[in-house]
Parts: structure tokens; C-alpha cells; sequence
């Protein structure tokens, strides 16, 4: 496996309609740490698409779910049209920190992570490396 960088990043506080919303800027790829609240966003953009992928998204502890995964998964060719990518989750907690993982099959170079918990989740690091198909 190797890693997967990405261009740049941004926030949606709010998403009204999660298949259309973009953020109104973006950043260089340097994500620090975000409060994503209920029906906030983290959108990517790689350079070329990345095909398959194994995606981390790294949060504490204490804001992190204990049933089920907060995060739904978008991804598109454009920056305004995502579909929805179906994630088979896989959590660990390690004491300060909670890991949740999945494969996924990107249909574009642009990513977009959902948070559909109740509660303000606390991301602290999202990585992305290349998953082989064989």
C-alpha cells in the first residue's frame, strides 16, 4: 500500500443537499484539526482519481461514537455531483484516539466526508493510501 496525497481540502459547515454543496474555499493539503458538527463536511481533491482506496479518518475519543460510525462517504468526477459510496466500516479505540477505516472504490478525484452523528465529532487526521484489487 502506498499513500495517497491530496491537492487540497476544505470545510462545509453546513450541508443543505450533501450530493451538490462545496466548500467556498479551500486549502493546501495541511488538515489540522476540525470540530465537524452534525451535517458538516470535509471535501478533497485528489490529482488524478485514485481508484481504489483505503480510507483512515483518525478522531478522539471522547467525541467519537461508540455504536456506529458517524462518516458517510461522497465522491465525484466534479465538484458540485457526488454519489454516495457504500462503506463497510471498521473501528478501534486506543485509549485518547478512535480509528475508522474502510475501503472504498473512488468514481472520481474529488472525496467528501459526511458526518451524520448528532454530536460534534472531532477529526485529528485523515489519510488515504492505495488498495490493490488483486
Amino acid at each position: 500500500m502506498s499513500d495517497i496525497a491530496y491537492i487540497q481540502w476544505g470545510l462545509i459547515h453546513l450541508e443543505e443537499d450533501v450530493t451538490t454543496s462545496k466548500p467556498t474555499t479551500m486549502h493546501p493539503p495541511m488538515l489540522s484539526n476540525l470540530a465537524l458538527d452534525m451535517g458538516a463536511g470535509i471535501f478533497f481533491q485528489f490529482k488524478t482519481n485514485p481508484g481504489n482506496m483505503r480510507v483512515e479518518i483518525a478522531t478522539t475519543a471522547v467525541s467519537a461514537p461508540i455504536t456506529n460510525p458517524p462518516f458517510a462517504l461522497y465522491t465525484s468526477d466534479q465538484t458540485d455531483i457526488f454519489q454516495d459510496v457504500k462503506a463497510t466500516w471498521h473501528s478501534q479505540y486506543d485509549g485518547p484516539s478512535a480509528l475508522f477505516s474502510s475501503e472504498i472504490n473512488m468514481f472520481g478525484s474529488f472525496f467528501k466526508i459526511h458526518n451524520e452523528h448528532p454530536k460534534s465529532v472531532v477529526v485529528t487526521n485523515v489519510a488515504f493510501t492505495q488498495v490493490s484489487t488483486s
